[in-house]
């Protein structure tokens, strides 16, 4: 009896752990046109729904590979890009995902190295890679 109470209570508390997760984050995501210095690519980003990770929860780590010549294409063709734009959804999945993995360790952080990618910066992507080796990592666009 006492292992199926307690199974109970554990998905309960789960899910009000989820729940409560999502009300949070909800809350927590704000409007960025009004950040004090925003890029011309963030603000379409912005315009198409998305968010910027970072304000929704800043202790997710982010480091957008394609921003830095750290990658395999050796360049950076995000230019002034530096925060991770996400689907609210998607974003909201994340601020979840680090509550849940600070409750087991609080030193522990997730890292995020790519988020949303316009069309053109793919199209740009694909011309770098095209006839090349790499060209298997990266798609079509």
């Amino acid at each position: 009896m006492n292992i199926k109470i307690n199974y109970f209570l554990i998905i309960l508390l789960t899910g009000l752990f989820i729940v409560t997760g999502n009300i949070y984050a909800s809350t927590q995501i704000i409007n960025l046109t009004n950040s004090t210095k925003t890029s011309d690519l963030e603000k379409e980003l912005i315009q198409q729904g998305l968010v910027d990770i970072q304000q929704i929860d800043p202790t997710i780590k982010v480091e957008l590979k394609y921003s830095t010549p750290d990658n395999f294409l050796g360049q950076d063709v995000y230019g002034d890009l530096e925060k991770c734009f996400l689907q609210k959804e998607v974003a909201l999945k994340w601020v979840i995902a680090q509550k849940k993995l600070k409750s087991i360790n609080s030193e522990y952080r997730l890292k995020i190295f790519d988020g949303a990618r316009p069309r053109r910066i793919q199209v740009n992507m694909w011309k770098i890679v095209k006839n090349t080796p790499q060209q298997e990592y990266v798609a079509n666009p």
